[in-house]
Parts: C-alpha cells; sequence; structure tokens
C-alpha cells in the first residue's frame, strides 16, 4: 500500500508484486509498481524498497482488485515478467497460474498481440503455444478415456470442473462424496503446486469428503488400475 501510495493516483501492483498477490510466485524484494507515463517524472523510479514502473498503455481490462488491492491482471502480469524472468521461471508462473485456473486464454492471446514487440514477449509466446497443445491433448483425449471408462462401469460421469468448499475441483461425485483430481506432471510438481495440491487436500478431507488423485501418465498407461482405485474409494 504504501508503493502504490507513494507512485500516485492509478499506480498498480504487477510484476514479481503483482504475481505474488496472485499467489503465482513468491516474492520477497522491492515492491513493483505501474502507473500511467507522466512526461515531469522520470521513465521509471528505482530505490531499495519500491520500483515503479510508467507505460503509455495500461487499459481499464489490464487493472483488477485482487485481495483487496488494484493489480494487473494475471494475463497483463505475466507479459510484464515475461521482460524479466528467465524462461524457466515464467513458465513456472504460468504453470501455476494455469493450474489455479486464472488465466483467460483469449486474454492472454490478445494481450501477446498487443505487447508484440515488448522485451520476452517471444518467451511467452512459445510456452503459451506449448501449454495450449499440451492440455488440449490430455483434457480431449484422456480425460474423455476416463469418463467412457466410468460409464462403462456403471459408475456414471462425474461433475467436471465445478466449486466443491470453495475449491475448483477436476471430478466430482456428489452422490458419493468423492473428488478426483487428474494430475499432469507438467503443472503438479513444482513446489508451490506440490503445497497448494495438499492444502486443497486438507480443505476437502476436512469437510467429510474423500479425495483421489490420478495422474494422466498412469491413466495412459494402465487406465485399468486408475478405475479400480475410483471404484474402491466409491465402495
Amino acid at each position: 500500500m504504501a508503493g502504490l501510495l507513494f507512485a500516485g493516483n492509478g499506480a498498480v501492483l504487477s510484476h514479481q508484486t503483482g504475481a505474488a498477490n496472485w499467489e503465482i510466485m513468491e516474492w520477497r524484494g522491492a515492491v513493483h509498481v505501474t502507473r500511467n507515463f507522466n512526461r515531469v517524472l522520470p521513465g521509471r523510479k528505482r530505490d531499495s524498497w519500491l520500483t515503479v514502473h510508467r507505460t503509455r498503455s495500461l487499459p481499464a481490462e489490464d487493472v483488477v482488485r485482487h485481495n483487496g488491492f488494484p493489480v494487473t491482471s494475471v494475463e497483463r502480469t505475466l507479459l510484464d515478467l515475461a521482460g524479466t524472468l528467465t524462461a524457466r521461471k515464467l513458465e513456472s508462473c504460468l504453470t501455476e497460474a494455469h493450474r489455479l485456473r486464472l488465466v483467460d486464454t483469449n486474454k492472454l492471446e490478445q494481450i501477446l498481440k498487443r505487447g508484440r514487440g515488448k522485451r520476452g514477449v517471444a518467451n511467452l509466446r512459445k510456452l503459451v503455444a506449448e501449454w495450449n497443445s499440451e492440455i488440449t491433448r490430455t483434457r480431449s483425449d484422456l480425460e474423455e478415456e476416463f469418463f467412457s471408462l466410468c460409464r462403462e462401469r456403471g459408475l456414471g460421469t462425474p461433475n467436471v470442473n465445478v466449486i466443491v468448499e470453495g475449491v475448483e475441483v477436476d471430478c466430482f461425485w456428489p452422490q458419493h462424496r468423492l473428488v478426483v483430481e487428474m494430475d499432469s506432471r507438467k503443472f503438479h510438481l513444482n513446489e508451490r503446486a506440490f503445497e497448494n495440491d495438499r492444502i486443497r487436500d486438507g480443505v476437502l478431507q476436512a469437510a467429510g469428503y474423500r479425495v483421489g488423485r490420478i495422474t494422466y501418465r498412469r491413466l495412459e498407461t494402465d487406465p485399468e488400475s486408475v478405475l479400480r482405485s475410483v471404484v474402491s474409494l466409491i465402495r
């Protein structure tokens, strides 16, 4: 809040601080904020505790309120980070944003077009293309295979991507109070995802739901074993 007040009217959290606000990365360094460019002031101000980024382009759709603060949207935050993070760290942020279901694919594509020529945008565009390919394959092929197996064994088709106890889950059988999460190695093996997955499981278990986790690799290589696990949880 001190950084926002110091930067003046219209300032918003951004870059690493914005990402921390969205909980897609950890950050304990200087506060980063962005505000519209002011010709009276230098283009950028850096202090030991505060970095003020100034831009000529901060449209209303790039600004939201989250956790009580004005902050750049997840999509705009990722674009800004692309110019400052290594490709590996940027991929970690993108992965976490997708895992938390914070990213709107259409908005991300639009902001990539607007950011053409900006530093790091090529790295972000490449990561987005790889993610779209991966998630399309897993959701359209492997998940449909799983649902077909469930129907064949009389388990019915679960509710998909629904909110249970404030948590969005992959598969939910309300009559059995059963949640099954489908994990991809790509999106669930970073440290933050590991911690958050267990927090989510704890919330659901404390509310009386059983939680099972299956991996895309196991579903692909041994679908019968996956189905036996689901049946066992239901019983």
